[in-house]
């Protein structure tokens, strides 16, 4: 143990919630990109169970390709390093567009 966890155990404990919580949302984004890379393949060559075609119902393309950048914007603003970070909010904020004009054109939001 270092003499800063020993005089304060509670910043020993912060920092171990902080590293769960990098770890847990670096297996999620990495299971968002891989979901909406598996849709994109059920699209391209149209296999009914990657694109979650059940009982009429299915991921649409844009949702897939959506997901896969919004991951990719996660892991980027992970890494911590200042030009990944930028190029993850960059990506973040075209899934936010993207998302934003579809909504604006589906007059139901159905």
């Amino acid at each position: 143990m270092s003499k800063s966890s020993q005089k304060f155990p509670e910043l020993a404990l912060i920092a171990h919630r902080s590293d769960s919580l990098r770890r847990f949302s670096t297996l999620m984004s990495a299971l968002v990109i891989t979901g909406g890379v598996l849709a994109c393949i059920g699209w391209q060559f149209r296999i009914p169970l990657l694109r979650g075609d059940f009982k009429g119902t299915f991921i649409a393309p844009n949702t897939a390709l959506l997901s896969v950048l919004f991951g990719t914007s996660l892991l980027l603003q992970l890494k911590g390093l200042l030009r990944a970070s930028r190029i993850g909010k960059i990506l973040a904020y075209c899934c936010f567009c993207v998302s934003g004009n579809h909504l604006r054109r589906t007059p139901h939001w159905v």
